[in-house]
């Protein structure tokens, strides 16, 4: 029948390469799909789940291989005429690979998070907190001059300004609950030299709890 009409023939090549085709590609994903369990699989060794996973996916990759053998092992020319492999067999294995996949997938991120959990956890547990510092802190940088003198009433100008006593909040004749507005900072200009930032460093090392920033 088959060398009688070429029709036949051809329909019947088409549809042995498409089965031989879609065989080799499900193969293949299987193939390709385990690898990438086994970094992951290293890294969490203690996770039964995780390796199970890829047995699960040899598994299919036996089965799957053992069907497609015993068809192909089939000795009439008949039974590939109108016993060619079931869909079903592809759609299975596809499947079941997808869900590995995708189970495989949500493990990973629940022991990367159970992973996470336990060592933050362990690093708390074996942080201690440290007393709350006892001297002044300030982001001034530049060390103090111990040899500071002189310019004692430009001090004061700027105790006047700014100062901590000129810091306190004092109540409005208006309104007795709202503080006054206050000056919290001042710029200091004049001709180089003249000592500006010699006046300013010095202010700031002896008010560091009120003033902690120096331009």
């Amino acid at each position: 029948m088959v060398q009688s009409n070429p029709a036949v023939a051809a329909m019947l090549a088409q549809s042995v390469l498409k089965t031989f085709k879609r065989i080799t590609n499900v193969l293949a994903d299987i193939i390709a799909t385990l690898p990438g369990f086994e970094p992951n699989v290293r890294l969490f060794r203690e996770s039964e789940k995780l390796k199970a996973r890829p047995r699960s996916l040899c598994d299919t990759y036996v089965d799957f291989l053992i069907n497609a053998r015993s068809f192909l092992l089939r000795n009439s020319m008949l039974n590939w005429v109108f016993s060619l492999w079931h869909a079903s067999q592809f759609a299975t294995a596809e499947q079941r690979i997808k869900q590995l996949n995708k189970v495989f997938e949500d493990e990973i991120r629940l022991s990367t998070c159970e992973s996470t959990v336990a060592g933050v956890t362990k690093l708390l547990d074996n942080t201690s907190s440290m007393p709350a510092p006892t001297s002044q802190k300030t982001a001034v940088t530049l060390s103090r001059n111990n040899k500071f003198s002189g310019l004692a009433s430009r001090l004061k100008g700027l105790d006047a300004a700014i100062g901590p006593q000129a810091a306190q909040p004092v109540k409005s004749q208006l309104q007795d609950e709202q503080p006054s507005s206050r000056q919290q900072s001042c710029c200091l200009y004049g001709i180089g030299w003249s000592g500006k930032t010699t006046r300013a460093l010095e202010y700031i090392h002896r008010h560091q709890n009120c003033f902690h920033h120096f331009f």
